[in-house]
């Protein structure tokens, strides 16, 4: 299930490099779909060769993920309450740590799925403008069409970022919170000093992280 979850996410999150040149929200949809293209045509040229070293992928999923995705947002939500209790330090390792995950998680299940048929459906903007929907459908292999919701802010430097997915109604912030909420309560140890207890607990968490990180031996 986590697997087809993390496919149903990155098989367009490559699609978003290019987001922020867009002039207006609404052509995002058309950088976005020449972008997906471009992206899939490239991975089908070089899929032999990623497929024998997989390693390959990851600079390219970096160049095309982490530019157009606030991890730091994305992280700093997903923590919840405890955000605010994490050092700086481990405020930077928590970022560091979840964003090598989630890019790692789409490398590895990208190749599995290959020439994924995507629909964009019209974006939707907030009235400020300072936020946009962009709903999208995968067609996965039995011909369901999968909901896919990009959550977009405007930053004041970077232009538009992804801060959320949604995944047939599950927020890829929501779905992490529990876990993170999890393993920092599994890491509090008995300390009174109920600061203390949360920051081992953040420490734990962060440990946790990169150990999942690290590739399989």
């Amino acid at each position: 299930m986590k697997q087809a979850y993390y496919w149903l996410a990155g098989s367009i999150l490559a699609g978003w490099f290019g987001l922020t040149q867009a002039a207006e929200p609404l052509a995002a949809q058309q950088v976005v779909r020449h972008t997906v293209d471009q992206t899939i045509a490239e991975l089908a040229k070089r899929r032999a060769d990623i497929a024998a070293d997989p390693g390959l992928l990851y600079p390219l999923i970096q160049h095309t993920v982490v530019p157009v995705f606030d991890f730091e947002r994305i992280t700093r939500s997903a923590m919840g309450p405890f955000w605010r209790r994490a050092t700086l330090t481990q405020r930077e390792q928590l970022v560091q740590a979840f964003q090598t995950l989630l890019v790692r998680s789409y490398a590895q299940t990208l190749l599995l799925y290959p020439d994924p048929n995507i629909a964009y459906l019209p974006v939707r903007i907030s009235k400020d403008q300072q936020k946009m929907l962009a709903p999208t459908q995968v067609i996965d292999m039995q011909g369901r069409a999968i909901p896919i919701n990009y959550r977009l802010h405007r930053h004041s430097q970077r232009g538009w970022l992804v801060y959320d997915v949604v995944i047939e109604g599950i927020s890829l912030i929501t779905n992490y919170r529990s876990t993170f909420k999890s393993l920092i309560r599994a890491g509090v140890g008995q300390s009174r000093d109920r600061s203390t207890r949360i920051e081992r607990g953040i420490d734990h968490l962060i440990r946790a992280l990169q150990a999942k990180n690290q590739p399989a031996s």
